[in-house]
């Protein structure tokens, strides 16, 4: 797809994540394919109809790594589930990533730490780290599980302060609403995990959130009782959190709404409002604008 051959800009700068689904969905409709499985974390809050998620796999891990890179190996590699402490306390460092939602995390707990801007593959990723002496990646840790990748050393951060995205860890199986195949995806489907990211995805949707809102959403079932967390980052740092627990049968939309309530007293509005003035240059040390 473009959003896989497009390397040198951000994914807010070129149309966000609908590039990686949209060719796909075009395969879909003129029936060259009958599914396509995506990382739900990359796919738009709204499906357009005539689509649908016909299934959700169990949630692979939901949190993010820090690979270690030039100095940093052995401080890094002490670390299980780094707090926010144990990142300020490895000291000044530069920390690549592509997402707003991890450079505005980092730049919220660890003022310390300089983001630089990195697209492609995992493969191409690790690579430019080792090539280019940074002192720490961040990926998302069900891509390392599911690539096998073992020879890294990292981290992961606690989700307590470094909120999932929408989603992450969650593979989905789109298809059309009419297609026969609907059928064997609904057996595939896992309940827990698909409402799980119904809520998460509802949450950014509700909040007209896309790819250049920096935005964590995490809910897990815990002993009967929704555990939801959820925080809304603005450009500059700062940030409006809160979370909420609801019992099982609490409906999606109830979740979301509580969520966007305890978000709007920690000060959402505004922090929307700075949002809405645009995404910065985040300076990215692409060729482009080398």
């Amino acid at each position: 797809t473009k959003g896989d051959r497009v390397q040198d800009r951000f994914l807010h700068e070129v149309g966000g994540k609908g590039l990686f689904i949209k060719e796909l969905e075009v395969a879909l409709q003129e029936g060259e394919a009958d599914l396509a499985v995506h990382s739900l974390k990359d796919m738009p809050a709204k499906i357009p109809q005539p689509f649908v998620l016909g299934a959700v796999l169990p949630r692979h891990s939901h949190k993010d790594v820090l690979i270690a890179g030039g100095d940093f190996k052995e401080a890094i590699g002490k670390l299980t589930e780094a707090s926010a402490a144990d990142i300020a306390n490895l000291g000044p460092m530069k920390i690549a990533t592509a997402s707003l939602r991890r450079t505005n995390l980092l730049k919220k707990h660890t003022p310390q730490v300089e983001c630089i801007g990195i697209r492609g593959n995992v493969d191409t990723r690790i690579a430019k780290l080792h090539q280019e002496g940074y002192g720490g990646l961040i990926l998302a840790h069900a891509s390392m599980e599911r690539l096998e990748i073992n020879s890294e050393t990292y981290c992961t951060l606690a989700p307590d302060w470094f909120v999932p995205s929408p989603a992450q860890g969650a593979l989905a199986i789109e298809c059309k609403e009419d297609h026969p195949v609907r059928k064997v995806l609904q057996a595939m489907d896992d309940p827990v995990t698909h409402k799980a990211v119904g809520i998460e995805r509802q949450l950014l949707a509700d909040l007209g959130g896309d790819c250049t809102m920096p935005f964590g959403c995490f809910a897990r079932l815990v002993e009967e009782q929704w555990h939801c967390d959820a925080v809304v980052l603005a450009y500059d740092g700062a940030a409006a959190r809160t979370s909420v627990k609801a019992p099982k049968d609490a409906t999606i939309e109830s979740l979301s709404e509580s969520l966007q309530k305890q978000l709007k007293e920690d000060g959402l509005d505004e922090v929307l409002a700075k949002i809405a003035s645009g995404a910065p240059d985040l300076q990215g040390d692409f060729e482009a604008k080398s």
